[in-house]
């Protein structure tokens, strides 16, 4: 046990300790359980537990973990969508326990704990788990005021409406407790709450119940933005069943961000939606041989709708549609890409091959290396990573640089990776002549940090795969 300090101490000999020993955070745990008013020393997800020391004894515990899922307070204050919460979610933690250990009597020790934790947290963080913090949160107790939150400058956001997180869900327990909040920044609110941040997470799918798919207070619906980007008529495509061009299209855009990635698995998720969800987006409402309800098109009929539209318009559309969900679409975009110089093959060597890392947008060259004859792409693409200021960029390359290592490289830089799955395309095949079948790859690629799958960008990614037949 830690003995009592019944004298008053001196402020300004406060330290504070990160605790990495098994053996002193056991200690914690159980002056927690035994000393503070919830007799619980568990944390949730991430979390780091600290000590304040006078003169090498323990006069304080604190312990900061995950921030809640859900706050009305916080999401109001930041001014979050429900995708942007999903994104950032990591950048806030919470106080979740503060204990001032027993026969410790002096003014001000309290806020003297909090400013000096706060002044170290953020970095504290981004050593142990990758990522630093842009805002701390905590809750009060209805009988106790928050006085030491109140006095290092925390901001009071009201009251919560008395719910716990459960196994499951929620459940209403009626102990409502004050929110504070804390930022850890200079314009903090003002950068957890814009388009996109460096330190967003980046995400591979999104629920549809998060996705704005209807208009609301003057917000655009997902059909709003296709027919803006579609104006034309909207007519039947080829296929026996009467699909417009804006459902098949927001069936096609809303399933790529919920990360379903090729015509068949777009087909059969559509297929299976709820019926809410296929009345938001449209569908044709049919009842005929013991079937009603609204009916989504088949991978046919997606296939043969994106033949016949341009590609650069969709691409356009998409990125909107991205935007509105909240996804961060300002990325700077980087490409890397391998060519072999054409003619200059020789008798006794084969031609060489370059590696560039270049913005596609500009066509600027940013490196280049030469492969060796004793090597191959994927080394010389590690070293141009390596040197380079990939910082808030997302990168792309072909399927030859989808391993562990060069992710993590690209990673470690502080850049969103998005590289094409060989298994990923939207193909289909459509009767020729007799005997003879013609097989066309069709493949869908997007400037988005969300999704999986993007060639080099100098031409525009859908104009170049869209528009190219192959027969096999």
């Amino acid at each position: 046990m830690i003995p009592p300090m019944k004298k008053i101490i001196d402020l300004r000999k406060i330290t504070i300790r990160i605790l990495d020993r098994p053996e002193d955070c056991l200690l914690w745990n159980e002056l927690v359980k035994e000393q503070h008013y919830l007799k619980n020393a568990t944390m949730v997800g991430q979390q780091i537990r600290y000590v304040a020391e006078y003169m090498g004894k323990w006069v304080a515990c604190m312990g900061y973990s995950a921030g809640t899922l859900k706050s009305n307070h916080r999401s109001k204050w930041t001014g979050w969508s429900p995708i942007q919460e999903k994104q950032r979610l990591h950048l806030v933690i919470q106080n979740a326990r503060f204990l001032i250990l027993e026969g410790v009597s002096t003014p001000n020790l309290a806020s003297r704990c909090l400013s000096l934790v706060s002044k170290r947290i953020s970095s504290d963080w981004q050593k142990t788990y990758g990522h630093p913090v842009y805002l701390l949160e905590t809750f009060v107790d209805q009988d106790r005021s928050g006085t030491c939150y109140k006095a290092c400058g925390w901001e009071n956001l009201g009251q919560t409406k008395g719910f716990r997180r459960e196994t499951g869900g929620y459940s209403r327990h009626n102990l409502k407790k004050s929110y504070w909040v804390f930022p850890l920044r200079k314009n903090a609110r003002e950068k957890l709450g814009s388009i996109g941040i460096i330190d967003d997470k980046p995400l591979s799918s999104i629920n549809i119940k998060l996705l704005p798919l209807q208009e609301k207070e003057g917000q655009q619906s997902i059909q709003d933005i296709l027919r803006e980007y579609f104006p034309e008529k909207e007519r039947a495509v080829k296929s026996g069943t009467a699909y417009s061009t804006s459902v098949t299209l927001g069936l096609v855009l809303t399933g790529l961000v919920c990360g379903i990635e090729d015509c068949e698995k777009i087909a059969f998720w559509a297929k299976h939606l709820d019926q809410k969800y296929k009345e938001i987006l449209k569908c044709p409402y049919r009842e005929r041989e013991g079937v009603w309800g609204y009916q989504a098109p088949s991978a046919n009929t997606i296939r043969y709708a994106l033949q016949d539209i341009d590609v650069k318009i969709l691409e356009d559309a998409m990125t909107a549609w991205a935007s509105l969900c909240g996804i961060n679409t300002q990325n700077t975009i980087l490409a890397l890409d391998g060519k072999v110089l054409c003619g200059a093959k020789t008798d006794d060597d084969r031609a060489p091959n370059h590696v560039t890392l270049y913005e596609p947008k500009s066509g600027i060259v940013l490196d280049q290396d030469l492969v060796s004859n004793k090597t191959t792409e994927v080394p010389v693409a590690r070293e141009i990573f390596e040197r380079n200021d990939l910082s808030g960029t997302l990168v792309t390359a072909d399927a030859a640089h989808t391993n562990p290592k060069t992710a993590a490289i690209i990673l470690k830089k502080k850049a969103t990776f998005c590289s094409r799955s060989k298994t990923i395309s939207l193909s289909f095949s459509t009767p020729w002549k007799k005997g003879f079948s013609l097989q066309r790859k069709v493949r869908l690629d997007l400037t988005l940090p969300m999704t999986a799958g993007m060639d080099e960008m100098k031409n525009g990614p859908l104009k170049r795969s869209l528009s190219k037949t192959r027969i096999k």
